[in-house]
């Protein structure tokens, strides 16, 4: 079985975006260990620390910081893996999780 866990692209507001940090993914890389000591393959994506430098602005002035969704369903199709995980650090991100899940749902519908 081979499984994809990603940590999301994260948002700001004009002003704060110098203020993110990228913080190691650590309950990912924990579910990750495990599963390996389990016979699991499991390959990270971390979208914000991959896409540190990629900025987009929307109307609404809201800033996302790291890799597109577009760029991830890439990665995550070059990969093929039998099931998805997505993190959630904060619920004030959770709108980058669900764009995330909707994003690869459309792209890989099984």
């Amino acid at each position: 079985m081979k499984l994809c866990l990603i940590n999301p692209p994260w948002t700001t507001i004009k002003g704060y975006e110098d203020s993110i940090r990228v913080p190691f993914p650590l309950g990912l890389a924990y579910i990750a260990s495990y599963l390996q000591k389990h016979g699991i393959e499991v390959k990270i994506i971390d979208a914000l620390a991959q896409g540190w430098r990629l900025r987009h602005t929307g109307d609404d002035g809201i800033i996302k910081v790291g890799l597109p969704p577009g760029h991830i369903t890439d990665i995550v199709s070059g990969l093929s893996p039998d099931a998805i995980g997505i993190s959630c650090m904060f619920t004030s991100q959770s709108n980058n999780l669900h764009e995330m899940a909707c994003a690869i749902k459309k792209e890989f519908p099984d």
